[in-house]
């Protein structure tokens, strides 16, 4: 029965729910500030199948599209219109800004270097030499004639 329907081209199965049409509906829907919710209604999905099978769409959907939306800028801006290379300046003052407000000023500075890493023998060193330091024995630990390296 089931090499039959193989032999005549049937997959079997029920079919996708992922439709390449609703795919860029939903990154659309996404893009613009829709809830999933709404999304999932405008669909005839319910939210759990909308999360299911398209949620890499709502991951990604926002940025693919804005993605798509500035090369069609930058475009436009090439080609000398005015209206896109205020939209460009714009949107590269407030990206700048954003920047500037989460520490991205910061994050240029260079961080302080680490110490090294010591091991057990020059741990244990370095706590024999100030074993004295902070306590009430004073100079009573001192070796007459030594000197600690």
């Amino acid at each position: 029965m089931r090499t039959r329907a193989r032999r005549s081209g049937s997959k079997g199965g029920r079919p996708s729910k992922m439709d390449p049409d609703k795919v860029q509906r939903v990154e659309e829907m996404k893009a613009c500030g829709i809830s999933d919710e709404a999304i999932a209604e405008r669909l005839t999905l319910s939210r759990t199948t909308l999360l299911k099978h398209y949620g890499r769409a709502l991951r990604v959907g926002r940025h693919r599209r804005r993605a798509e939306l500035n090369e069609i800028v930058w475009r436009e801006a090439r080609a000398g219109k005015s209206w896109a290379v205020k939209m460009l300046k714009a949107d590269m003052e407030a990206a700048e800004a954003e920047e500037d407000f989460l520490g991205g000023a910061k994050a240029e500075q260079p961080a302080a270097p680490k110490p090294p890493k010591l091991g057990k023998k020059e741990i244990a060193q370095q706590e024999a030499v100030t074993a004295a330091e902070g306590t009430d024995w004073g100079t009573d630990l001192e070796v007459p004639g030594a000197t600690m390296q």
